[in-house]
């Protein structure tokens, strides 16, 4: 999979974040990303702060580049992070 443009757009329906699955209204200012993937082209929604997340997740998780990730992503690594973090204060 290929990134093949990013923009931050007003969006005009309702969205859900690829990254964390969170809903967003008609009017919320999301980064709109093309992709293209074994031939075919679609788009997928990112809200702020999972952009802000993969950005920063670029130089510890070798899975994020060119490749993508899936749906709901970065809500699991969130999810796993907060764990651990949970697991080594008990």
């Amino acid at each position: 999979m290929s990134g093949i443009s990013f923009a931050t757009v007003t969006t005009r329906k309702a969205h859900v974040c690829w990254g964390c699955t969170a809903s967003f209204p008609p009017k919320s200012k999301l980064t709109r990303v093309i992709s293209a993937d074994g031939g075919k082209i679609f788009s997928t929604y990112w809200c702020a702060p999972c952009e802000k997340f993969i950005e920063e997740a670029r130089g510890f998780d070798p899975y994020i580049g060119d490749r993508g990730f899936a749906f709901g992503y970065v809500k699991d690594m969130r999810d796993e992070i907060a764990m651990s973090q949970k697991k080594g204060t008990q």
